[in-house]
């Protein structure tokens, strides 16, 4: 979100396109999102023809920028109806991953990485979504630090401990810790671990 408001904000591209994606690839739902953004429907039902029409419509836009956020597994431009490089140069797609292999499978030209968090910024962002401030008390506020510490710097994971914390007792902040520090999820992608642990606290 941060890359479209400076894309915007910098007026770089005509149009800029927010597209989640996630760990299920949903191809109708990425179409539908793709032209719900360029305020246009699909006469279409089947897949194929969705596609078609998409990339018509896309290689219409001069210049024309689609973030697509939280991808988990290699996409196929042409099913969904994103035009390549070599057919439209003025569409530019940013992939937002937790996976390098996946940046490697679909042969990204440039790859940026985000570090981790430091710990101050951690916990800057953990008392934002947890709404901890000078009136919390100093034991809820060394539990949170806590808590924060075993989110590992990362902040998908940090936003959604917090968040679920927001409003709780003392008690469930402490039970929420002793989760963190014990849970040991199996058949997770290894680097995947840590957040894994976080997302299944807040859902619980």
């Amino acid at each position: 979100m941060e890359v479209r408001k400076f894309v915007e904000a910098e007026h770089l591209f005509e149009k800029v396109l927010f597209v989640p994606v996630s760990s299920t690839v949903e191809v109708r739902r990425i179409q539908e999102k793709i032209a719900s953004s360029l305020q246009f429907e699909f006469p279409e039902t089947e897949e194929m023809q969705r596609a078609q029409r998409l990339c018509s419509r896309l290689t219409q836009e001069k210049n024309i920028f689609i973030i697509l956020d939280d991808v988990w597994e290699n996409l196929d431009f042409g099913r969904i109806g994103i035009p390549s490089s070599e057919h439209h140069k003025g569409c530019k797609i940013l992939i937002t991953s937790r996976s390098e292999a996946v940046c490697t499978l679909m042969d990204c030209q440039r790859k940026i990485y985000l570090p981790i968090l430091t710990d101050e910024e951690a916990w800057t962002l953990f008392q934002n979504k947890a709404l901890i401030s000078d009136a919390t008390s100093d034991t809820l506020k060394e539990i949170g630090r806590l808590i924060s510490n075993e989110c590992k710097g990362l902040p998908v994971a940090i936003a959604a401990v917090a968040c679920s914390l927001k409003g709780k007792a003392e008690t469930e902040w402490r039970v929420a810790l002793n989760k963190l520090r014990h849970s040991k999820p199996i058949n997770i992608e290894r680097g995947l671990t840590d957040p894994y642990k976080c997302l299944q606290l807040s859902y619980d």
